[in-house]
């Protein structure tokens, strides 16, 4: 019988006749009735007893234990190897169908999970996700990006742990609470984040969804001050020029010379309006640089030769720093006079009296870097990063005549070269602008 029910009847039909062919041998050969009582009673059922169950051990419940924990590890191991035609044979099939099933389940669920990890890492949001007690599941690149966080070693920790930011896990926090989505916008300020943020319940977790909109924040306050700046430039001189106007009409006498300061006033409405033209033009790359290969130093000396005078009246002295046997750069010569043109003239315009500039060119890596330094009034910390914005001018009150132009363009027409610029200062101490042009 190949069954574990005939198995056990066979056990006990061969239990039985071991026991009567025992008996048998006994009586027969073995003297005394006493003798033959002892080991009926004690010693024949014991070695019957042993030699069934180990039978019982041997076919069936040794298989059984090697099957219950293949059947515990089945997801991670093949079941072990069991040739038999019985139900363990059976059950050993199944479990190896099982196994080869799982496994197939296995590495379909793994190949899913690379394409969603890859997937996620694609987007331009933060995608974090948690479990019920906040602590940290998945969380892609860009999540990692904007919160500055290391995603190393960081599975299961507590997202205010890697985050470090109580308003974000808040809101995670009643996302799952109140098993409603929930939608904010919040500012980090000492990271300088201001963030769009959506946190959703799931099943056994929640998932919390991150947008950076620093950027637009900072294009709307650039709006913002645009539409301040452009509106005061403008009010200034169309003030003054009424007020010239009507009082020309009353006194006559004195009209020739209110004339001319209308025309000084709507000379500076020209020049801003030329400089707003020239900024969109550009903005919108379509400027055509007419490179050729030049001699920076000489151009820079032509440069401070023409604001001579300026300084002069200024009461500042101007020192050049310029190497030796600089190679050509290839620029358009025209377009790099007027970026030092600017810088010089902010230079002068911000310093006081008494003060110095000093303008340099050397060799830097495989180009050349100019500087435009002066012991001036220096710009804020707060105002630095921003002083390439059109119309951005660190003096609010504009009563040194800053249009915050000249800088803006100056940035363009250094790109347009493929080349870099930009400043550094200390409030009190000067400022001092670097640009940077390769030799090609």
């Amino acid at each position: 019988m190949n069954t574990i029910k005939g198995k056990i009847y066979s056990a006990l039909i061969f239990t039985a006749l071991l026991s009567a062919l025992t008996s048998f041998i006994i009586s027969r050969f073995l003297p005394g009735p006493e003798v033959l009582g002892i080991f009926f009673a004690i010693i024949l059922p014991l070695l019957i007893t042993g030699l069934v169950l180990w039978q019982l051990n041997m076919n069936i419940i040794a298989p059984l234990r090697k099957l219950v924990d293949a059947a515990w590890e089945i997801d991670k191991v093949r079941p072990p190897r069991i040739e038999r035609d019985d139900e363990i044979g059976e059950i050993y099939r199944a479990l190896e169908t099982q196994s080869e099933r799982l496994q197939t389940i296995r590495k379909e669920i793994g190949a899913e999970k690379k394409k969603t990890d890859l997937l996620l890492d694609q987007l331009s949001g933060g995608v974090i996700i948690v479990d019920d007690r906040l602590s940290l599941v998945q969380l892609n690149k860009a999540a990692c990006h904007i919160l500055r966080i290391n995603n190393n070693d960081l599975q299961g920790k507590s997202f205010i742990e890697a985050a470090r930011d109580y308003e974000l896990n808040e809101s995670l926090s009643r996302a799952l609470k109140e098993n409603r989505v929930i939608s904010s916008q919040l500012e980090i300020k000492e990271r300088g984040l201001y963030l769009g943020i959506t946190a959703a319940p799931i099943p056994g977790g929640a998932v919390l969804i991150i947008q950076d909109l620093s950027d637009l924040k900072r294009l709307e306050k650039v709006r913002q001050d645009f539409v301040a700046n452009i509106s005061h430039e403008l009010r200034t001189p169309l003030a003054s020029i009424r007020a010239l106007a009507e009082t020309a009409e009353i006194e006559p006498a004195v009209a020739n010379n209110y004339l001319e300061k209308i025309i000084l006033e709507v000379d500076k409405l020209t020049q801003l309006s030329a400089g707003l033209g020239e900024l969109s033009w550009l903005e919108s790359g379509e400027m055509p640089l007419k490179k050729e290969p030049s001699a920076i130093q000489n151009l820079i000396r032509e440069v401070v030769a023409r604001f001579s005078l300026n300084l002069e009246r200024a009461g500042l002295g101007i020192n050049l720093e310029i190497e030796e046997n600089l190679p050509q750069v290839n620029m358009d010569r025209d377009r790099i006079e007027e970026v030092l043109v600017n810088l010089l003239h902010n230079a002068i315009k911000f310093t006081p009296s008494g003060g110095k500039i000093i303008i340099g060119a050397r060799r830097d890596k495989n180009g050349i870097l100019v500087k435009v330094a002066d012991t001036g009034i220096g710009i804020p910390p707060d105002d630095l990063p921003r002083v390439f914005e059109r119309f951005y001018t660190v003096d609010k009150s504009h009563s040194r005549g800053a249009s915050g132009l000249g800088l803006a363009i100056s940035k363009h027409i250094i790109e347009a070269h493929q080349g870099k610029i930009w400043a550094e200062s200390k409030p009190g101490k000067g400022s001092t602008f670097y640009f940077w042009l390769s030799f090609s």
